[in-house]
This record gives structure tokens, C-alpha cells and sequence, in this order.
């Protein structure tokens, strides 16, 4: 694939390469990625002194850092004109599925970071998306909301209520619904409420949903809230709540 990308028509065969390296990844190779992300301008370290292909800056980290343990290494700026632009990167980090490791997703997340922080091009929105939401689906919501602000502010908000959603199907329901009231603009905000409300109620938990769904102040919006409420109740065999148009016999 890297092949055919360097002598074929590399905008068609970026996608296939970008499911080849992040197969890679997820086995904790990231030789070959560095490797298109940064030609090294000197011979890589030996396979004692490197991790995950990156070498290491000093012996001092070879102390503290065990060849293929990725978490918590601080990741060398890229350099201009190498091979793998944005929007590849941006390939790679979707490729990423959900079951892969916390290791492996915050490693390529701090590549991607070091791309966009050494100049992205036009394809700098691509990866800052990416990377984005890559972190959101693993709980890191400040450093997500963080690479938010350097956003357009038209679309800042909009990207604001995917961190939310993306933060709902981690896990962490109380933290998205916090942060979503947050959001300062009135439709981004009851957005981002509906997709926490959706996360609630797929999760069984249509207590907490309709209540949520109940304080969106935008009609239409909780609304829309209130269905996501009744067909998760009809799917999870609750019938009488399904039947509710406000949800459960005895709610407001």
C-alpha cells in the first residue's frame, strides 16, 4: 500500500494505507507510521532505544520507557513535507475502532497533535476533527474541548455538541450532561442534551432520561429527547413507559 501511495495517484490509495496502519497500530506497531509521518533525518535509534519507532530524546527516557509502552511520551514535532499529510492522519484516527486501547488511541492522538501543531495545510480542519473526537470516545473531554477552541467560532459550538455525544458513548453520562450545559449557544446545547439523553436511555437508564429530556427548554428539542426515551423503553420490553407520551406513568 505505501508503494502504490508513493507511484500510484496517492489521493486513491490514501484510505487503503491509512486501514493498513492503523491495523498496525492496534498491535502497537507505529514504526511504519512515524516513519511517513517524519523521514528521520538521522538513523532511528536501535529497537533497544526507541518506542514504538520513535527515538527516544535522551537516555533518560530510555529509563523510565519500556520498548511498545506508548502512554504518556511526549511526541516530537514532525517535519515539514513529510509523507503522510492531515488528511491521511485523519484517515488513520477514524480507522481506529472503538475496542481498540486507551495506549494505542492516545498515542496516535499525540501524533496527530504534533502534526497540527507543526502546520496542517488546507486539510488542518481533517485531523483536528479526528483527533477531536478520538479523544472524547476515550474520556478526555478538557483536552478535546481544548482543541475545540481553536475552531471557527461558528462552528466551534457544533463541534462542542459531538465532544458531548462522543462523552455520552464513553461511559460518562454526568460529565456530558455537565458539559453540555456549557455550551453557550441555545440549539448546539439542546443537541448536545438529546445525545445524552439518547446515551441514557439506550443504556436502560429511562428514569434519568426523561428527566434530562424534560429540562431541555427547547421544545422541539425535547421533543425529540422524549421519542429517543420511548423507543429505547419499547426496546428494552417496557411497554407501559413506550405507551406514556410523557414517559412513565406518573411523570410531569
Amino acid at each position: 500500500m505505501e508503494d502504490f501511495a508513493r507511484s500510484h495517484d496517492r489521493a486513491a490509495w490514501s484510505r487503503p494505507l491509512a486501514a493498513v496502519l492503523a491495523w498496525e497500530a492496534l498491535s502497537g506497531d507505529l514504526d511504519r507510521l512515524d516513519a511517513l509521518l517524519r523521514p528521520p533525518s538521522r538513523p532511528l535509534a536501535g529497537a533497544g532505544d526507541r518506542l514504538c519507532g520513535w527515538a527516544l530524546a535522551d537516555a533518560s527516557d530510555h529509563d523510565v520507557a519500556l520498548e511498545g509502552d506508548v502512554a504518556g511520551f511526549d511526541a516530537r514535532p514532525p517535519a515539514p513535507g513529510s509523507f503522510l499529510g492531515a488528511g491521511e492522519m485523519a484517515y488513520v484516527l477514524d480507522a481506529v475502532p472503538e475496542t481498540a486501547g486507551d495506549d494505542v488511541s492516545l498515542a496516535l492522538a499525540d501524533r496527530a497533535e504534533a502534526l497540527l501543531g507543526n502546520g496542517a495545510g488546507r486539510d488542518h480542519d481533517m485531523p483536528l476533527r479526528a483527533v477531536t473526537l478520538l479523544l472524547a470516545r476515550r474520556g478526555q473531554a478538557g483536552r478535546a474541548m481544548a482543541l475545540a477552541d481553536r475552531i471557527d467560532p461558528d462552528l466551534r459550538v457544533g463541534r462542542q455538541a459531538e465532544i458531548v455525544g462522543e462523552l455520552a458513548r464513553h461511559g460518562d453520562t454526568d460529565a456530558a450532561a455537565a458539559l453540555a450545559h456549557t455550551i453557550t449557544d441555545r440549539r448546539a446545547r439542546a443537541r448536545a442534551l438529546i445525545e445524552v439523553v439518547r446515551e441514557l436511555a439506550r443504556r436502560g437508564d429511562t428514569d434519568a432520561a426523561e428527566a434530562l429530556a424534560h429540562a431541555i427548554t427547547d421544545r422541539w428539542a425535547q421533543g425529540e429527547a422524549l421519542v429517543a426515551v420511548v423507543r429505547e423503553s419499547a426496546r428494552h420490553g417496557d411497554p407501559d413507559a413506550a405507551a406514556m407520551p410523557g414517559g412513565r406513568p406518573g411523570s410531569t
